[in-house]
Formats: C-alpha cells, sequence, structure tokens
C-alpha cells in the first residue's frame, strides 16, 4: 500500500485496532499507520470473497456485495491491502449517505 492510499485510509475515519511500530512510515508530517490485511478484513465485516492473482495484480470478487449496477463488487488491484482499502472506503461511503 503507498502512502497516499494509506493517508485516504486515515482522512476517512479509519480507526487502527492495534499499534505495530513497524507498520508506520516517517513523513514530515508525521506518521502513517498502514494497517495489516487482518485488519482491513475484519473492518470491512468479514466479507466473503473470491481472490486469483493474474498479469502481477489481485482480482478479487465479493459475491454479497452489490455494486451500484447490482453486480458483484469487484476490485483488480496490485495488492490485496489495496481491494480492502477501497472495499472500506466504499462501504463507508455507502453508509455515509455520501
Amino acid at each position: 500500500m503507498d502512502l497516499e492510499l494509506a493517508k485516504k485510509l486515515l482522512d476517512h475515519g479509519f480507526k487502527p485496532q492495534r499499534t505495530l511500530i513497524n507498520r508506520y512510515f516517517d513523513e514530515e508530517s508525521g506518521g502513517f499507520y498502514i494497517p495489516t490485511l487482518t485488519e482491513l478484513i475484519v473492518a470491512c465485516g468479514n466479507p466473503a470473497f473470491s481472490a486469483s492473482f493474474k498479469e502481477n495484480r489481485w482480482f478479487v470478487r465479493f459475491p454479497d456485495i452489490l455494486d451500484a449496477g447490482g453486480n458483484s463488487d469487484e476490485y483488480w488491484l496490485p495488492t490485496l491491502e489495496d481491494v480492502f482499502v477501497f472495499l472500506w472506503l466504499e462501504l463507508n461511503k455507502k453508509a455515509d449517505g455520501a
């Protein structure tokens, strides 16, 4: 996960479950927490998903979470952490009514 995505996650209200010193990156503005994959999955409600790694990216489908078109939510991203960050952001956007 890159630093910009970690910042976006925290800016949108993600609350870390624990503090791990090695999960912070030092920057001039302070450290940013990089959540573990487990924390992200739990924060998303432990959803059912299928994942496969193809062409240096993860294809992940969430059969029980529907997108705006009524289809299973799907992501095609470089890391599983990125997939769950985008899912968390999407779930929290919907919950906020945004």
